[in-house]
């Protein structure tokens, strides 16, 4: 046997096809993993920092960051309202961390960075008109909006002299198919879970002069989605994607992979 000639033709043959084609994967695999660019100058929209208020961290980045307005979650403690998703996450918190959720406070900070807060009231609150600083809270917040889920606190909302936007917010199917645009009367709109939506729903909820705003998609191609439908306004764990939004001067990777949501 030629030790000169180590490899059959068939050999060489088979290497020839397949190497090309394990490059084309490695490729593949290697943009996959690196995400491709997105686009978001191109379009506007209001943008919302979610859950931002919940932690000195997050409060901190909103506030540095470019985003319009802060979500301020408030619930009720031994009727007192709090910065927290509900009185067991507020309970659970050290007495050092509970004064960093005092509402008042939070609003300073949020005034001073020049920002604007968006109240989403947790179900613990049922009539505003029983939590009178709460009320003079929302009417001494100019440009704010209040999200809820329950008609009824929104209706005492407005019946108590708020003239900022309400928001109903609807975070499941059910909830979406049994929504009635016309209960919330002038100067509202929905906060929809952005997976429920698409460009047709979206167009039928502006019929109707409804603001819409999604939340909470937090990767690129998610967010470009979202934009697509043509939403009013987003709101999202990451703010800094969101300060892509309608920047000419930054393009950024979309990785398959989201932040974990929150609630």
């Amino acid at each position: 046997m030629n030790e000169r000639r180590r490899y059959s033709r068939r050999s060489i043959l088979r290497a020839a096809t397949v190497l090309p084609a394990s490059a084309a994967l490695t490729s593949i695999a290697y943009e996959a993993f690196m995400g491709k660019e997105v686009d978001l100058s191109g379009y506007q929209a209001t943008t919302i920092a979610h859950n931002a208020a919940l932690t000195p961290e997050t409060l901190y980045r909103a506030l540095r960051s470019s985003v319009d307005y802060v979500e301020v979650d408030i619930t009720l403690v031994d009727g007192k309202p709090v910065v927290a998703h509900s009185p067991k996450e507020y309970r659970e918190l050290s007495f050092f961390d509970r004064k960093h959720q005092d509402v008042e406070r939070i609003l300073d900070q949020i005034a001073k960075a020049q920002k604007t807060p968006m109240f989403d009231l947790k179900n613990e609150i049922r009539n505003i008109a029983d939590i009178p600083k709460l009320t003079g809270l929302l009417n001494e917040s100019p440009g704010s909006m209040v999200s809820s889920n329950t008609h009824g606190l929104l209706n005492s909302i407005r019946a108590n002299g708020y003239n900022g936007k309400l928001l109903y917010s609807i975070g499941n199917k059910g909830a979406f198919d049994n929504f009635s645009p016309l209960d919330l009367g002038e100067n509202a709109g929905v906060s929809v879970q952005w997976e429920l939506l698409n460009e047709a729903k979206v167009a039928n909820l502006k019929s109707y002069g409804l603001t819409v705003v999604a939340w909470n998609p937090t990767t690129p191609g998610n967010i470009k989605k979202t934009l697509e439908y043509g939403v009013n306004a987003i709101t999202s764990d990451n703010t800094e994607l969101l300060g892509t939004i309608g920047n000419p001067n930054i393009m950024i990777a979309d990785q398959e992979h989201q932040l974990p949501p929150a609630g």
